[in-house]
Protein backbone atom coordinates (compact mmCIF):
# COMPACT_ATOMS: atom_id res chain seq x y z
CA UNK A 1 0.00 0.00 0.00
CA UNK A 2 2.75 2.49 0.98
CA UNK A 3 4.65 1.71 -1.97
CA UNK A 4 1.71 2.36 -4.32
CA UNK A 5 1.22 5.90 -2.16
CA UNK A 6 5.24 6.54 -3.12
CA UNK A 7 4.57 5.90 -6.83
CA UNK A 8 1.50 7.71 -7.04
CA UNK A 9 3.12 10.58 -5.19
CA UNK A 10 6.22 10.05 -7.74
CA UNK A 11 3.68 10.79 -10.44
CA UNK A 12 2.46 13.60 -8.72
CA UNK A 13 5.73 15.19 -8.41
CA UNK A 14 6.37 14.70 -12.26
CA UNK A 15 3.03 16.19 -12.96
CA UNK A 16 4.34 19.04 -10.66
CA UNK A 17 7.55 19.85 -12.56
CA UNK A 18 5.62 19.52 -15.95
CA UNK A 19 3.24 21.86 -15.14
CA UNK A 20 5.87 24.41 -14.36
CA UNK A 21 6.99 23.95 -17.97
CA UNK A 22 10.46 21.56 -17.40
CA UNK A 23 9.85 17.98 -18.29
CA UNK A 24 11.03 15.60 -15.25
CA UNK A 25 14.84 14.94 -17.30
CA UNK A 26 16.01 18.09 -17.13
CA UNK A 27 15.45 18.81 -13.83
CA UNK A 28 18.91 18.84 -12.16
CA UNK A 29 19.08 16.66 -8.88
CA UNK A 30 19.53 18.58 -6.07
CA UNK A 31 22.92 18.85 -4.52
CA UNK A 32 22.12 17.14 -1.44
CA UNK A 33 21.82 14.06 -3.55
CA UNK A 34 24.43 14.56 -5.70
CA UNK A 35 26.61 14.48 -2.99
CA UNK A 36 24.89 11.07 -1.72
CA UNK A 37 24.02 12.78 1.42
CA UNK A 38 20.38 12.11 2.74
CA UNK A 39 18.07 15.53 3.75
CA UNK A 40 15.82 13.53 6.16
CA UNK A 41 17.56 15.46 9.09
CA UNK A 42 16.76 18.83 7.56
CA UNK A 43 12.86 17.96 7.11
CA UNK A 44 10.63 18.84 10.33
CA UNK A 45 8.10 16.73 11.93
CA UNK A 46 5.71 18.85 10.99
CA UNK A 47 6.81 19.18 7.30
CA UNK A 48 6.62 15.44 7.53
CA UNK A 49 3.21 15.96 8.37
CA UNK A 50 1.96 18.69 5.80
CA UNK A 51 3.26 16.32 3.23
CA UNK A 52 1.46 13.01 4.27
CA UNK A 53 -1.44 15.06 4.65
CA UNK A 54 -1.24 16.52 0.48
CA UNK A 55 -0.27 12.80 -0.48
CA UNK A 56 -3.65 11.72 1.19
CA UNK A 57 -5.23 14.63 -0.52
CA UNK A 58 -3.47 14.60 -4.00
CA UNK A 59 -4.19 10.30 -3.76
CA UNK A 60 -8.14 11.30 -3.12
CA UNK A 61 -7.98 13.90 -6.47
CA UNK A 62 -5.90 11.50 -8.79
CA UNK A 63 -8.96 9.29 -7.32
CA UNK A 64 -12.00 11.85 -8.58
CA UNK A 65 -10.25 12.21 -11.73
CA UNK A 66 -9.70 8.19 -13.03
CA UNK A 67 -13.32 8.21 -12.07
CA UNK A 68 -14.33 11.40 -14.09
CA UNK A 69 -12.68 10.02 -16.86
CA UNK A 70 -13.85 6.59 -16.59
CA UNK A 71 -16.91 7.94 -17.04
CA UNK A 72 -16.56 10.11 -19.42
CA UNK A 73 -15.43 6.70 -21.83
CA UNK A 74 -18.39 5.01 -19.84
CA UNK A 75 -20.54 7.83 -21.28
CA UNK A 76 -18.98 7.47 -24.94
CA UNK A 77 -20.42 4.24 -25.02
CA UNK A 78 -16.97 2.53 -24.55
CA UNK A 79 -15.91 -0.48 -22.75
CA UNK A 80 -12.48 0.23 -20.91
CA UNK A 81 -11.48 -3.17 -22.82
CA UNK A 82 -12.09 -1.26 -26.31
CA UNK A 83 -11.21 2.76 -25.74
CA UNK A 84 -8.04 0.95 -24.55
CA UNK A 85 -7.60 -0.89 -28.14
CA UNK A 86 -8.00 2.42 -29.45
CA UNK A 87 -5.76 4.27 -27.57
CA UNK A 88 -3.23 1.73 -28.01
CA UNK A 89 -3.86 1.94 -31.80
CA UNK A 90 -3.44 5.40 -31.42
CA UNK A 91 -0.50 5.37 -29.90
CA UNK A 92 1.60 2.54 -31.29
CA UNK A 93 1.37 2.21 -35.45
CA UNK A 94 2.26 -1.65 -35.15
CA UNK A 95 -0.73 -2.08 -33.31
CA UNK A 96 -4.71 -2.94 -35.25
CA UNK A 97 -7.74 -2.67 -32.92
CA UNK A 98 -10.16 -5.79 -33.69
CA UNK A 99 -12.64 -4.70 -34.96
CA UNK A 100 -11.11 -1.66 -36.97
CA UNK A 101 -12.01 1.96 -35.72
CA UNK A 102 -15.36 3.44 -37.70
CA UNK A 103 -15.43 7.02 -37.89
CA UNK A 104 -17.64 7.26 -35.26
CA UNK A 105 -15.61 5.74 -32.45
CA UNK A 106 -12.88 8.00 -33.52
CA UNK A 107 -14.85 10.98 -33.05
CA UNK A 108 -15.97 9.65 -29.58
CA UNK A 109 -12.13 8.55 -28.39
CA UNK A 110 -11.37 12.06 -29.76
CA UNK A 111 -14.00 13.58 -27.30
CA UNK A 112 -12.99 11.41 -24.72
CA UNK A 113 -9.22 12.21 -24.94
CA UNK A 114 -10.52 16.57 -24.97
CA UNK A 115 -12.35 15.43 -21.43
CA UNK A 116 -9.62 13.68 -20.06
CA UNK A 117 -6.94 16.55 -21.09
CA UNK A 118 -9.64 19.40 -19.13
CA UNK A 119 -10.36 17.10 -16.05
CA UNK A 120 -6.21 16.40 -15.77
CA UNK A 121 -5.58 20.24 -16.64
CA UNK A 122 -8.57 21.23 -13.84
CA UNK A 123 -7.33 18.19 -10.89
CA UNK A 124 -3.40 19.76 -11.70
CA UNK A 125 -4.52 23.33 -10.37
CA UNK A 126 -6.12 21.42 -7.62
CA UNK A 127 -3.56 19.17 -6.95
CA UNK A 128 -0.74 22.49 -6.89
CA UNK A 129 -3.26 24.18 -4.50
CA UNK A 130 -3.88 21.51 -2.12
CA UNK A 131 0.17 21.27 -1.63
CA UNK A 132 0.11 24.64 -1.31
CA UNK A 133 -2.41 24.38 1.62
CA UNK A 134 -0.65 22.28 3.74
CA UNK A 135 2.01 25.36 3.75
CA UNK A 136 4.90 23.16 1.23
CA UNK A 137 5.87 25.06 -2.32
CA UNK A 138 5.93 22.56 -4.50
CA UNK A 139 10.26 22.38 -4.77
CA UNK A 140 9.71 21.79 -1.22
CA UNK A 141 6.67 18.98 -1.55
CA UNK A 142 9.59 17.33 -4.42
CA UNK A 143 12.52 17.61 -2.19
CA UNK A 144 10.64 15.59 0.92
CA UNK A 145 9.30 13.01 -1.37
CA UNK A 146 12.63 12.28 -2.85
CA UNK A 147 13.85 12.20 0.81
CA UNK A 148 11.33 9.87 1.65
CA UNK A 149 11.66 7.71 -1.09
CA UNK A 150 15.13 7.52 -0.56
CA UNK A 151 15.16 6.95 3.29
CA UNK A 152 13.52 3.91 5.33
CA UNK A 153 12.71 5.71 8.38
CA UNK A 154 11.22 8.26 6.69
CA UNK A 155 8.88 6.21 4.56
CA UNK A 156 8.08 4.38 7.98
CA UNK A 157 7.21 7.27 9.58
CA UNK A 158 5.08 8.76 6.44
CA UNK A 159 3.07 5.43 6.56
CA UNK A 160 2.83 5.99 10.40
CA UNK A 161 1.01 9.32 9.70
CA UNK A 162 -1.20 7.98 6.99
CA UNK A 163 -2.56 5.29 9.08
CA UNK A 164 -3.52 6.90 11.85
Amino acid sequence: MFKYLLTAASAIAFSFVGAMGLPAQAQPPTLMAQAGISNAASISSQELEQFATAIEQLLVLEQTAQQRIASAIENQGFSRERFGQIYKAQTDSTVTPDPAISADEQQRFERVVETAIEIQEEVQQQKQQAVQNQGLDLDRFNEILTAVQEDEALQQQVEQMLQQ
